[in-house]
């Protein structure tokens, strides 16, 4: 038999730790590809942080990242340090929802590191988000809307435009 078992191959699969090591072993055949292509989809995270809410939100609560800690270290770095901005009126507001949904699954809640990627976000949002995390999401939301500083991620902030998605509930 010239073909390797799937044992065999989940155990590569385990020990590659780069994500381009495992694009270019996928790559290989079209085999590999179908087996491991649901298990690399968690790696489009990259794609989406602070550009679509939408896909970051789906891939980052249906994938569980706490082994992958390289990885979601990238994620915290680029979402802290590159906040997006949004304009409404005549004022710029932090877009927040990248932050947020990393921090409600705990995420990026150690703060020394938070201050040195965003001394801004940490000094003016951090504590005021950190504050408003409950257990569940619903309780979380609520206290959110309580707060004065976190327009962008109450729900009543759909009112900045056309495009605008408010965190999902």
């Amino acid at each position: 038999m010239n073909e390797l078992s799937d044992d065999i191959l989940d155990s590569i699969f385990l020990c590659i730790k780069e994500i381009k090591d495992i694009r270019s072993f996928i790559g290989v055949n079209k085999r590999f590809n179908e087996r491991y292509k649901e298990r690399i989809n968690k790696y489009k995270l990259i794609l989406y942080v602070n550009q679509d809410y939408l896909n970051f939100y789906e891939i980052l609560h249906k994938n569980n990242y706490t082994r992958d800690r390289n990885y979601i270290e990238k994620i915290i770095v680029k979402a802290f340090m590159n906040i997006p901005t949004i304009r409404y009126k005549v004022v710029d507001f932090y877009d927040l929802r990248y932050v947020f949904e990393l921090m409600f699954l705990g995420y990026g809640l150690q703060s020394e590191d938070i201050k040195l990627y965003n001394i801004h976000f940490y000094i003016h949002f951090y504590d005021k988000i950190k504050k408003c995390l409950k257990f569940n999401r619903e309780d979380t939301l609520n206290e959110i809307e309580k707060s004065s500083y976190l327009f962008t991620l109450k729900q009543s902030s759909n009112k900045i435009g056309k495009t605008w998605v408010s965190l999902i509930k």
